[in-house]
């Protein structure tokens, strides 16, 4: 299963809940590596520019990831489609 190009992720303004369509760095990053090894650049969309996504299917079907904005960790992740995450 190809899951990267289905992704898209809407950037908000954290305090009035406004889309967000100004310029960001945004990345998954695999949860098994520190931050910026092996991560992903989404790239904004020009129809609606709050909207971040891949163009191409280049997630790990069995690879947890991280989002980042800015280098911050927004504590979202995307968890893949071949597995569960750890509940212990």
């Amino acid at each position: 299963m190809a899951w990267g190009s289905e992704l898209a992720v809407v950037l908000r303004n954290k305090t009035t809940g406004v889309v967000d369509s100004s310029s960001h760095v945004v990345k998954l990053q695999p949860l098994s590596a520190a931050y910026d090894s092996g991560a992903i650049s989404l790239t904004q969309k020009t129809g609606n520019l709050y909207v971040w996504g891949l163009a191409a299917d280049s997630l790990d079907d069995d690879m947890h990831y991280a989002l980042y904005v800015d280098a911050s960790d927004t504590g979202l992740r995307y968890f893949a489609p071949n597995s569960r995450p750890n509940l212990g």
